[in-house]
């Protein structure tokens, strides 16, 4: 049996992802996430004790889904190397397809300045452990370019497909490109996964 309490704390994290991701930690009202939810402002506060402690309940809800992803991509193997950051890199991307309100909610704690960091801190460490040690793998073995450090791969594969779904409304007016488009999106991610791949990429 699911606990009450938990539920509870689920539909006022549902609701602030959805109204925080829209305006903001400055913009959003936690009426708005109250009438929402269905739970009132004293509860809200119970669990959270103010709009500042719920946005970074919501951002690290968030996270928690990717955390879940890449522990999904940390149970690669070694005969996986080759096609590693077609792997990963399709999978941030489906990711952020699915979940607008991740990068919206990150872009707006950036925003922030460092001030949110702390709350973010360490929670990927046992996940990019496991990524790391696959990908130095396949630099002693030839996959990957051996200057090219396990952090600036997995920045460049982070930040490509953020920019990719943050950006994508802009970038289609200055590229020419619908980049709202399934099958734009699926030639862009081939060959962004042949360009950062390094040998034998799918």
């Amino acid at each position: 049996m699911i606990d009450r309490a938990y539920q509870t704390q689920r539909k006022i994290l549902t609701a602030a992802r959805r109204h925080f991701a829209e305006k903001g930690p400055q913009g959003a009202r936690i009426d708005a996430v109250a009438a929402e939810s269905g739970c009132n402002k004293e509860r809200i506060y119970s669990y959270f004790k103010n709009k500042r402690g719920l946005f970074v309940a919501a951002l690290q809800d968030c996270f928690a889904e990717i955390l879940a992803l890449e522990l999904e991509l940390a149970a690669l193997t070694e005969k996986e190397i080759p096609k590693m950051t077609g792997l990963i890199f399709r999978a941030y991307m489906d990711f952020h397809q699915r979940t607008p309100e991740f990068w919206r909610l990150l872009a707006w704690a950036n925003l922030d300045g460092e001030i949110y960091a702390d709350a973010l801190e360490g929670m990927r460490d046992k996940t990019f452990s496991r990524l790391r040690e696959l990908y130095q793998q396949g630099q002693a073995g030839g996959a990957f370019r051996a200057e090219v450090s396990f952090e600036t791969y997995l920045f460049s594969l982070s930040a490509l497909s953020f920019f990719y779904h943050s950006n994508r409304h802009s970038m289609s007016k200055t590229l020419g490109l619908n980049l709202s488009d399934e099958t734009v999106r699926g030639t862009m991610t081939a060959e962004i996964v042949a360009l950062l791949g390094g040998r034998n990429q799918p």
